[in-house]
Order: C-alpha cells, then structure tokens, then sequence
C-alpha cells in the first residue's frame, strides 16, 4: 500500500534531504524545528510524501508547516521532483480479495485489481494473460499522479506527475535475464538526466548518482553498504569527494545515527533513533559535533511527536513544546521557555487545523492572537490581534486557501496603513 509521507524532516531540516526513521528500511537523514515559521497561507503546509510521526511548526501569522519522522530514501533535487525511491516499485504486485476490488475473467484470471490507500489515492492494475501490464495511480481529486509500465510482471517505466497532472520525471529500469534490476535511470520532464542507480547482484540498491539541473554536473554518490544482503551503512559524498552524510543502520535496518556534514566536509549534526521493544521509534536526539544534546524529541504510544526538548550549547534547557491529541488529531500545542513560562500556543478545530494561535510576552501577557476562520475545511480569513484586543492585521483568502488581500492595521485597530491584493494566473 501506498503511503503519502508528510513531509518535511522532524530529524534535522536539509535543504533538498529528508527521512523516515519510523517504517523504512531504506534509510534516516532528519528532524525541522517547531519554531514559528513565517508565512501567509494559515493552513497547514506540507513539504514532503509518509508515514507516521508527522508534526508541524506553527506562526502566530498562522501557518502550520509540517514536518515528519520518516526513515524513506528521498533526496529530492532541486525541483523537488525526483526522488531517491524513484525506480524502487514492489517487484511483485499483491492482491487481497478482502480489501482489493479484483476483477477475473471467466476462466477465473485476474484483469484488473484496484487498490484504494489510506490517503485517498487509487491505483487500478491492468493484467494481461495473468501479469501486470500497467497502472495508474491518482490522487484523492482523481488526478494522475504515476504510471508504471510492466515488462514479463515486473515494472520496467514509471511515470510520476505532480498534483495538477503535470509530467516531472520518468524513470526507465533495466533488468538481466533473471528479471533482476541492474540500473534505474530518472529524467526530468525536457528528458534531462537526473539521477542514475546501479544495483547488486540481488537487485538491492548499491550506488545512486544524482546530476545537476544541466544533466551533467555530478551533485552526490551515494554508496550502501551491506553485509550479508543486510544494510548497515551509505554514505553520500560530494564531487570531491569530501562527506555529505552518512547513515548507520540497527540490526532491524533502521536508521540508528545519522551524521551531517557541511560543504567543507566538516562534521555539523548528529541524529541519533532511540527504538522501542516494537521497533518504532522512542526517541530522536540531535546533537552537536561535540556530542552536546541541541533537540531532543519523544514519541507517544501512536507514533506521534508529544514532546520537543531543545537545549543551549551549554548543555542548558531552552525550551520545551508539548503536544496533545485527540487520537490522531492534535487538539493543543504549548511551547515554555526553560523557566515554564509560556512562550506561544496553538489550539486546534475539529478537524486538527490551526483554530487560534497566542504569542505571549516575556512577563506572561499576551502579544497578539491570530484566530483563523475556515469554510468547508480551507482557511478563509484570519485576524490578528493586539493585547488590547485591537486589530493589528487581516488577512482574507480564496478557495484554494491563498491569501488575496492583506490590511494592516494602527494601533486604534481601524485605521489601515496598508493594504495589500494578490492575484494568481488562474484568478
């Protein structure tokens, strides 16, 4: 099954890197901060695709930008298109009567199996004489999303398109003549080379290399390392061969330490996984070069974030945000400051979006509130406003949930001193 990974990074935030410690075997790189993000949109902001063990940092200006705890392979380039599992479809294609629509002929042979995922997305599979011959995957809307193409049931092409049906990348697979992968080679759109993967005897993965915008300039290589068909390493390095990271791999091949190095090949960070007796993740600590604890984050017993501990070079305690939940949903977030003073908290709808957003004072007032107003589960408006409980700013939004007009507002809460339209292409 499918599943859409949100995301972000909850490890550390790399700039075109993340991972998913919590339910791959692939691999671990990162962990963003739920400091207050700056940005306009009041709804919640995704930046990645699953898996469990997302969170969100929240802006008194009302954005909730989420964040995940995966451990999936997926270093994007700079489009955002192209991804280290592109070229990693199932060899096999599972069918489950009780949960899989299948169709079969007379004769009692499957034509068609149509899989429905936990996101909302569908997959329908086309058999010809007992195989797989192609699938298509759509979203929650109905929009394309993949096509995989099968040669002899196995995927020899896979297509992926962005959410408004737009082609982004094409990965081709060869094979020999066992039908075992031997390299994977991913194109944008215009046919520009992107990325090229190499696999081992037994079809694991064993070098990725991933190329520039201009097709030809080498970004990264990626080497796994494995002993006994098991991975307990890759590293990734730049051109010149200096670091850019590394990632070490537990008995159950999950991401155990993850080191982070900067352009020069200097060590920067370091993420360490914590598991459970169930091999799910107790908790991350990011620390610094020196072995210094910087952020450490505890799981609840669903999986999901509940409490962010940052500490001072000193070894000091900075802050702490807590998070309360409904289930899945989150209903509370509050960050302290290391004496217990409140710093910011956020209160949630029904639905797990941001209903209000308080900032507070060093003295424990309140600076400002941003109260975010929804219709048929997209932000529609949202109103900042003083201590004094004055209007400092308005912010209106269109269907699409995108800011249209914002007014800013003087002290006395009426007067406005600015006032600002958007526009988009499609009106």
């Amino acid at each position: 099954m499918l599943k859409l990974l949100i995301i972000f990074t909850l490890f550390f935030s790399l700039s075109n890197t993340h991972i998913d410690a919590r339910s791959s075997t692939t691999n671990a790189d990162g962990v963003s901060n739920d400091t207050p993000a700056s940005s306009e949109t009041g709804t919640d902001t995704t930046t990645s695709v699953p898996v469990t063990g997302t969170e969100t940092s929240t802006s008194v200006d009302g954005t909730e930008t989420t964040t995940s705890v995966s451990a999936t392979d997926t270093e994007t380039d700079e489009t955002g298109t192209v991804t280290d599992t592109d070229g990693d479809e199932p060899e096999t294609v599972t069918t489950n009567d009780a949960e899989d629509k299948v169709v079969k002929d007379e004769e009692g042979n499957i034509v068609k199996v149509t899989k429905t995922h936990p996101d909302g997305s569908v997959t329908e599979i086309n058999y010809f004489m007992g195989e797989p011959k192609k699938s298509i995957t759509t979203n929650a809307d109905g929009v394309k999303i993949k096509v995989v193409h099968y040669k002899k049931g196995k995927p020899n092409k896979v297509i992926k398109f962005d959410e408004n049906g737009e082609k982004v990348s094409e990965t081709k697979i060869k094979r020999n003549k066992e039908g075992i992968r031997v390299s994977a080679t991913t194109v944008n759109a215009e046919g520009v080379l992107r990325r090229e993967v190499t696999y081992n005897d037994e079809g694991q993965r064993d070098t990725i290399v991933r190329y520039k915008k201009d097709g030809e300039t080498l970004k990264s290589t990626t080497k796994y390392n494995r002993e006994e068909g098991k991975l307990i390493s890759k590293v990734t390095t730049n051109p010149n061969g200096t670091l850019r990271r590394e990632v070490a791999f537990n008995e159950h091949q999950k991401p155990s330490e993850t080191k982070l190095y900067d352009k020069n090949g200097e060590l920067k960070e370091i993420t360490e996984v914590e598991y459970d007796a169930d091999n799910q993740i107790d908790k991350i600590n990011t620390k610094r070069p020196d072995g210094s604890v910087k952020k450490s984050v505890e799981f609840d017993d669903n999986d999901k974030p509940s409490t962010i501990t940052r500490f001072d070079k000193k070894g000091d305690l900075k802050s702490t945000t807590t998070v309360e939940r409904d289930g899945d949903l989150r209903t509370k977030k509050t960050k302290v400051d290391a004496n217990g003073n409140t710093i910011w908290e956020v209160d949630y709808n029904d639905e797990g979006k941001v209903n209000t957003v308080t900032k507070y004072k060093k003295d424990g007032t309140v600076k400002a509130i941003k109260t975010n107003e929804y219709k048929d589960g997209t932000i529609r408006k949202a109103l900042v406003t003083r201590d004094d409980e004055s209007l400092k700013k308005e912010t209106r939004y269109n269907k699409e949930g995108l800011p249209t007009l914002i007014k800013v507002y003087a002290e006395d809460g009426t007067t406005v001193l600015s006032r600002k339209k958007k526009t988009y292409e499609d009106g």
